[in-house]
């Protein structure tokens, strides 16, 4: 009986410490992937996230994905619809593409919309996928966006390239990562240079961050640019370097940056111009105290205050408003932050233009976002006819005059 009851002990020991065991590597070996991942990610100057996408567990977050994603969430369940995430992740796992428009994600219970550029590495039978992602009023810029987006690759131990992101093959002229070599399409100079960085990394176990490249390419009507490259090795369960995990960022000229200062200010005089000319102004105010105004349209300077004032931070939007409206609107607008599921703000009220006169405008909401830890209201707005005044102010039960309108 003794003999039985120590055998089946040493049994049940047995067993559990297997359990155990087997479940001290798992976690170890997901442990080792945050650690690798997470590393990665908060070198990396653009809003980033990784996840494994069999589970759905982000992994990996730097400051500026917190920033539009919230620092709490922990599954993607958690920012994405569960009918949105499952299409998602099939997506990602055929690799139907790479480029993801318009993908809903909620931010501190806001609906936004963001585009994410996925890019999948396959780990010990897991697809560990990386993101970049801007909000998706930012992708009109296409300059900016093909300038800032990081390029990734993720290469073999024997610095093999097995994939990279299509903003990397398109700055080296490949039509395919997979099997390619530095010295497929680099200068051979700048191929040894570049190599020995690599092998280093992986011989030492050591991950490299912040170190700057000039790279040449073999066709020499090719222009050189500059880099700033992160490494990290990728090590499997038991410590050994089995593949190499890199990105980098194109340091831009003086050049580059006013040509892409140009465009995007090309671009706003344009969008600016078209909203003139159907009679209707656009503004940007963070949701704070006195609603500090973020941004407004060109031709809101036919109100009689001059733009340098408009952006000097001292010009708010609720000292604009007419006093016997204010309250009115601090409260649909208080209520609508209070349930952000339901319909954005359409609002009715009197501003006040520079010269003390009162007008009626009509200030539809499109989106409240998060930015910089705040909320930024993003609307439009017209303005009223005049003989339209006496009826509005009949039907808001204010019976104010309209002051200095004569």
């Amino acid at each position: 009986m003794g003999k039985n009851t120590c055998v089946t002990d040493w049994f049940c020991y047995n067993e559990k410490w297997k359990k155990h065991k087997k479940i001290s590597e798992v976690h170890g070996m997901k442990l080792g992937i945050q650690k690798i991942f997470q590393e990665l990610a908060s070198y990396v100057d653009f809003p980033t996230i990784v996840f494994i996408n069999e589970t759905g567990k982000i992994i990996g977050k730097n400051r500026s994905a917190s920033e539009i994603i919230g620092e709490k969430c922990k599954y993607l369940k958690e920012v994405m619809s569960t009918e949105v995430e499952a299409r998602f992740r099939h997506a990602i796992i055929e690799q139907e593409k790479q480029v993801f428009y318009n993908v809903k994600v909620l931010e501190k219970e806001q609906s936004i919309e963001i585009d994410m550029q996925v890019n999948v590495i396959l780990y010990e039978k897991q697809h560990v996928t990386i993101c970049f992602f801007e909000q998706s009023y930012k992708m009109m810029y296409d300059k900016y966006m093909s300038l800032l987006v990081p390029r990734l690759f993720y290469k073999t131990s024997q610095c093999d390239f097995i994939m990279a992101n299509r903003h990397f093959m398109a700055d080296n002229n490949l039509e395919t990562a997979n099997g390619v070599r530095n010295e497929d399409f680099l200068e051979e100079e700048v191929c040894k240079f570049v190599s020995l960085s690599e092998e280093n990394v992986i011989r030492s176990k050591q991950a490299e961050f912040n170190v700057v490249h000039t790279i040449k390419l073999k066709w020499k009507q090719e222009k050189d640019y500059f880099i700033r490259l992160n490494l990290v090795p990728v090590l499997d369960r038991n410590g050994e370097a089995v593949g190499l995990l890199g990105n980098y960022n194109i340091i831009l000229s003086r050049d580059e940056y006013k040509g892409l200062f140009d465009t995007v200010l090309r671009q706003k005089q344009m969008l600016s111009r078209i909203v003139s000319q159907q009679g209707k102004y656009t503004v940007a105010c963070r949701m704070e105290e006195g609603w500090p105004i973020e941004y407004v349209s060109s031709n809101f300077a036919e109100f009689g205050y001059p733009i340098h004032e408009v952006y000097s931070g001292i010009m708010k939007w609720a000292r604009l408003v007419h006093p016997a409206d204010l309250e009115r609107v601090k409260k649909e607008l208080d209520l609508y932050m209070k349930e952000p599921a339901g319909k954005l703000p359409f609002l009715v009220y009197r501003i006040r233009k520079g010269n003390g006169r009162y007008v009626w405008i009509e200030d539809i909401t499109y989106s409240i976002i998060s930015e910089r830890n705040t909320y930024l209201r993003e609307g439009m707005f017209y303005v009223f006819p005049e003989e339209c005044y006496k009826e509005l102010e009949k039907k808001y039960e204010r019976g104010a005059e309209n002051e200095g309108n004569s």
